[in-house]
C-alpha cells in the first residue's frame, strides 16, 4: 500500500522517478492525465480495485483519510488501470493543489518506485 503526501516536493518529480524503467509515455499519476471524479466515484474505485484488507486499502484506511473531509475543497482525480497488469493502487495527496490522485501501477513499476535511474541512461527525463 502506498499513499504519498506531496507538499514541498513537486509530485511530477516523484512520479518522473517512478517511470525511470518504463517507456517514455505520459507519466502515470500525473494530474494532467487524470479525470476529475466525485468523491463517490473515487470511493467506488478505491473499494472495487484497491484490494481490501490484504493490501491495506480497507474501510479503516478510507475512514481515516477520506470519509470525514479534513480539508474542504479537495478534488478527486482518477486514472483507471491502463492494462490488466496495472494492479497496484497508489494514492497521492497533494496539499499544494488540493488534490487526491488515485492511479495504478504494474508490480514492476511499484517495486522500482524509488530506484534512482542509472547514471549512464541517456534519456533526459531520467536525470
Amino acid at each position: 500500500m502506498r499513499h504519498y503526501f506531496v507538499s514541498a516536493v513537486p509530485s511530477f518529480y516523484i512520479l518522473k522517478r517512478m517511470r525511470a524503467t518504463e517507456s517514455p509515455t505520459p507519466l502515470r499519476g500525473d494530474a494532467y492525465d487524470m479525470k476529475e471524479v466525485t468523491k463517490e466515484q473515487f470511493k467506488e474505485i478505491y473499494f472495487k480495485l484497491g484490494g481490501g484488507a490484504a493490501t491495506g486499502w480497507d474501510l479503516g484506511y478510507w475512514n481515516e483519510f477520506f470519509e470525514d473531509e479534513k480539508i474542504p475543497g479537495m478534488k478527486y482525480l482518477l486514472e483507471e488501470p491502463e492494462t490488466p497488469k496495472h494492479t497496484r493502487m497508489m494514492i497521492v495527496t497533494d496539499y499544494d493543489t488540493n488534490e487526491y490522485r488515485l492511479f495504478f501501477l504494474t508490480e514492476e513499476s511499484e517495486e522500482s518506485l524509488f530506484d534512482f535511474p542509472d547514471e549512464s541512461c541517456d534519456r533526459p527525463d531520467h536525470r
